[in-house]
């Protein structure tokens, strides 16, 4: 069976969000979909695949860690707040730089956020219904 880790950055409406809101959800076998809105507008969609073994490292990092408990924390106004979601129970909510210092945390955001930023380039942009780059690799 397939796990589908939701991972989700940002905020449609945040002026200090430069991306607005992105959400990307990886399956275990390298399968991805990501959607990028600003304010009420999607501005970015893709889908594809990277490697397996991209996706299982983000999986075990996650496995290592207290997920989804997150010890409490501060959270400073236009903190970088980041959301995973596995399946329709597990959620946590924390702020990045906070995840950073955390076992398992400190290897799955990076990761997260390096395959966030090479899907939100090769994106779609104008509105089709083509698929993202299908074969994303880092």
């Amino acid at each position: 069976m397939n796990s589908c880790l939701k991972y989700v950055r940002g905020h449609a409406r945040a002026p200090d969000a430069p991306w607005g809101l992105e959400e990307l959800e990886l399956a275990s076998d390298g399968s991805y979909a990501y959607t990028q809105r600003v304010g009420d507008v999607t501005v970015g969609v893709g889908q594809g695949h990277v490697d397996a073994s991209r996706a299982t490292g983000i999986f075990d990092a996650l496995r290592r860690s207290a997920f989804p408990d997150v010890p409490h924390h501060s959270v400073p106004p236009g903190a970088s707040v980041v959301t995973l979601e596995l399946g329709a129970t597990d959620a946590a909510s924390l702020d990045y730089f906070f995840g950073l210092g955390l076992e398992g945390y400190r290897e799955a955001l990076p990761a997260l956020d390096a395959l966030l930023a090479e899907v939100r380039r090769c994106a779609v942009r104008d509105g089709s219904d083509r698929s993202c780059d299908a074969d994303v690799r880092g």
